[in-house]
């Protein structure tokens, strides 16, 4: 016997409206993405009673989504932690952006900008305090600034120099320096520059250091004037259609989505993405395919995306809308759709559970995993010894309860996620460092993606958390996973309370 299903296409129309940011000072602004100071520095289980708080990071992440599409500058204010010609770190990585890594030799006061390409270029540094300000042009010219000063490159290798310390990009190379996303630090074994930030900007614009200059006495004023406008969020609102699909989306049936976002002052444009959670990109092979995402961009006052997803399973999901000016405007909104099984008309399934077991006075009875109490599946089950006095029984309609798939979707973070000292120390999958999964201690992220972390929280005082070398069969009697993963976890720090 075969199955029936019902083929339903339903148009979703999603109106995200942008606020336009107030006006920026002169003709030029800038976001900025630092609202206090941070230590930016490697962790590590060198020192465990090092201070350990949420202003220690080892990695930063600036959304693409956020970023502009063209010409931009990116400057930061550091103070290095530690003096110049200093032996205890002879190279480490500041940040990535546009294809390029910026890393400080303090064994040899220099900041060198690289390319995977091998194309390089090397700056004497002078002080330990600086506004180091990276612009780019036309995605194939840069420069870089400390302070208000732009210096010829101490050494030059594979780009074309010019006048005012710009370099270019040489004619033979397929590479453009295009910001499709900032970071700073890492998350693996690399490096990381010991030093504070105090301030990080970007703006869309290559700036003109003599017209900086001339504004302001110091690079750090001048920045932090240019992004002291009064950002207003974008808002987020959906036509009330999407508050129909209760009920209404089945099971195997393709979904169209229509996106429109508009803005009647955008400075830069518009972009937009939507992540549809659940769902596995049409030509995925793989377990880590990630979920269907949907970006747009748009000069103009306004921008619209269009796709069709088809939801495997039923159950329930999430649609994340986000938005963008690109100038420090930023909205994010969640919204629920509910998948049903065919032949579900009165949406009899209650929704939603959130185990993978399911807990019914029915327990084994056959469940379909797209028509919903279809005939032919008790004949089935009959044919096979089930009795069919229990099947005609009084339902437990419990054994039909939907999962709830929207666990996938992660905690919105907004344009900006940071890996502060506490996270580092948190293991399990998706966490910046992983123990148990291999031979060594710890693993690159990008191995091992997942939407959760594994906490084990014991009592304070507890000499686990702090010496791994306990035997096994001194652990903490709860843990029952076959996985054993707290016998692999060498810790060497905690956090107590909300530190």
């Amino acid at each position: 016997m075969g199955h029936s299903y019902w083929l339903c296409a339903y148009v979703v129309s999603l109106n995200l409206v942008i606020a336009s940011a107030a006006a920026a000072v002169a003709t030029i602004s800038a976001s900025q993405y630092l609202q206090q100071g941070i230590r930016l520095l490697q962790q590590t289980d060198a020192d465990p009673t090092a201070p350990c708080g949420s202003q220690h990071v080892s990695y930063m992440f600036i959304d693409g989504l956020a970023l502009p599409p063209g010409d931009f500058t990116l400057a930061a204010s550091l103070t290095l932690s530690q003096s110049l010609q200093s032996r205890q770190q002879s190279d480490s990585l500041l940040l990535t952006a546009a294809g390029l890594t910026v890393s400080v030799s303090r064994l040899q006061g220099t900041l060198t900008l690289s390319m995977s390409s091998g194309l390089s270029a090397r700056y004497y540094l002078q002080v330990v305090n600086t506004t180091v300000s990276l612009a780019v042009a036309d995605q194939q010219r840069l420069r870089l600034c400390f302070d208000f000063n732009c210096p010829s490159p101490a050494s030059v290798t594979g780009f074309t120099q010019s006048t005012a310390g710009w370099l270019s990009l040489p004619q033979s190379s397929t590479q453009t320096l295009q910001l499709a996303n900032i970071t700073l630090g890492s998350r693996g074994n690399v490096a990381v520059l010991d030093t504070s930030l105090n301030g990080l900007w970007v703006a869309p614009v290559a700036i003109d250091v003599a017209t900086a200059a001339s504004a302001a006495t110091t690079a750090t004023q001048y920045f932090s004037s240019i992004s002291a406008q009064s950002t207003v969020p974008p808002t987020v609102t959906m036509d009330p259609i999407i508050s129909n699909l209760f009920g209404g989306l089945v099971v195997g049936g393709p979904v169209a989505v229509t996106v429109s976002s508009g803005s009647a002052a955008s400075k830069v444009g518009l972009k937009l993405r939507l992540t549809f959670y659940g769902v596995a990109p049409s030509d995925c092979v793989q377990s880590s395919c990630g979920d269907v995402v949907l970006e747009s961009f748009a000069a103009g006052s306004t921008v619209q995306g269009s796709t069709t997803v088809t939801y495997p399973r039923a159950g329930r999901y999430i649609i994340r809308a986000q938005a963008s000016d690109m100038m420090g405007g930023w909205a994010s909104k969640d919204f629920d759709v509910l998948v049903r099984k065919a032949g579900d008309t009165h949406g009899r399934a209650p929704c939603c559970r959130t185990t993978a077991n399911i807990i019914a006075q029915q327990l084994g009875r056959p469940i379909d995993p797209y028509s919903f109490r279809p005939a032919w599946i008790n004949s089935s089950a009959t044919a096979v010894g089930w009795d069919w006095n229990y099947l005609m029984g009084s339902e437990d309609l419990e054994a039909e309860r939907l999962f709830d798939y929207g666990l996938l979707a992660p905690v919105e973070t907004g344009p900006v996620t940071t890996t502060t000292c506490p996270d580092s120390y948190l293991a399990g999958p998706g966490s910046p460092t992983v123990y148990g999964v291999s031979a060594t201690p710890t693993v690159n992220v990008y191995s091992n993606q997942g939407h959760a972390k594994r906490v084990a929280i014991l009592p304070q005082g507890f000499n686990w958390a702090t010496n791994p070398g306990v035997p096994f069969s001194q652990m903490p009697s709860c843990v029952t996973h076959w996985t054993s993963w707290t016998a692999d976890s060498p810790y060497g720090r905690t956090v107590f309370g909300s530190q």
